[in-house]
């Protein structure tokens, strides 16, 4: 039935209708507008009030979040940390450390001061490059003692872990990354006199420490230093993929294999999966492991410098045997890297 035809009552109904359509399309089409005015004004009014990341005292973090935009905030650790509520992460004498403690000394910079856990053989072995947690502002290399000298036995290789600086006193995250680099050099440069195998290096972080691996693997190839391998538990990614993209075509398809470890679904390491599908873009060897259930930090925190850390979820039984398997897995992961080296 044409409207013509209508009866005049519901010609007037559906005129109302019509109109009223017309009047919500508006209300629409006008809110829309008034809220995209309203934003830019907001970005506007809080643009002077957003400070510098040179100026900022605390440290920017961006937190992923599957099928929703990041969540960007601020982080503020305490400098000195050593009250009830917050115990100090173990530190030991050198009388009491296992491994060996050393300082690499550098040119125009401060000491590297390292641990080094040796495995004697009469071939050279492969190194491991060690580093700690703690949001760049926390941890020290005496908490992955007892580790460090686990791994050394089971994947039958050198570690030196690295007591990088941390981000207090003016101290930067590239402050730390080239501590990490000139380690690295370091241990190359002197790999007959410590046993080790120059080419077959791996960086391996956790946290704050993975950011530092994947930097210092990244820039170090950059310069033309290429380490083996690179082992990512659960890493906080910052600008990476970024640092990623400023490299040449070639050196982006050349770069150090990459195994990511993640802890259930914390949120620390959820920008891994971007930046494995970068490395996967361009031909990289790539592999992510994800242990559901586990904490943030639960592989380097069941150990027993971890003791007086009662507060952290990640030490538990549970969480201590998906470690070991974890490192297990690590263990195999690096064993086949160096037989495919050797093809």
């Amino acid at each position: 039935m044409r409207y013509k035809e209508l009866p005049k009552k519901w010609k007037v109904i559906t005129s109302v209708l019509i109109v009223l359509n017309a009047l919500l399309i508006i209300l629409i089409i006008l809110f829309t507008l008034f809220l995209s005015s309203y934003r830019e004004q907001c970005a506007q009014l809080r643009a002077p009030l957003k400070k510098d990341d040179s100026l900022l005292i605390g440290e920017r973090m961006k937190i992923e979040r599957r099928g929703k935009e990041s969540v960007a905030v601020n982080l503020y650790m305490p400098k000195n940390i050593g009250d009830d509520k917050l115990p100090v992460v173990m530190v030991k004498s050198d009388d009491k450390l296992i491994g060996e403690h050393l300082y690499i000394e550098r040119d125009n910079a401060d000491d590297i001061d390292v641990n080094l856990y040796r495995f004697e053989s009469e071939n050279p072995v492969p190194l491991v490059v060690n580093l700690h947690g703690g949001a760049f502002v926390a941890g020290d290399a005496d908490t992955l003692d007892t580790q460090s000298e686990r791994i050394s036995k089971s994947w039958e290789c050198t570690v030196v872990t690295v007591n990088y600086k941390l981000m207090n006193d003016g101290i930067t995250k590239q402050y730390a990354v080239d501590e990490v680099k000139d380690t690295v050099k370091f241990m190359m440069a002197h790999a007959d006199e410590y046993g080790i195998d120059s080419d077959n290096i791996y960086i391996l972080g956790y946290s704050a420490g993975g950011y530092h691996a994947m930097a210092a693997a990244l820039q170090l190839h950059k310069e033309g230093v290429t380490v083996r391998g690179q082992i990512l538990c659960y890493p906080f990614i910052s600008d990476i993929l970024e640092q990623y993209n400023e490299l040449i075509d070639v050196q982006k398809k050349i770069i150090p294999p990459a195994l990511f470890i993640l802890a259930g679904d914390e949120p620390i390491g959820k920008g891994s999966p971007e930046y494995k599908t970068a490395l996967d873009g361009n031909g990289v060897p790539t592999e992510l492991i994800t242990y559901d259930g586990a904490m943030h930090g639960f592989i380097e925190e069941n150990n027993p410098e971890y003791e007086k850390l009662h507060f952290h979820d990640s030490k538990s039984p549970e969480q201590e045997k998906m470690a070991r398997q974890a490192e297990i897995k690590i263990g195999n992961w690096l064993q086949n890297t160096l037989n495919e080296n050797k093809k």
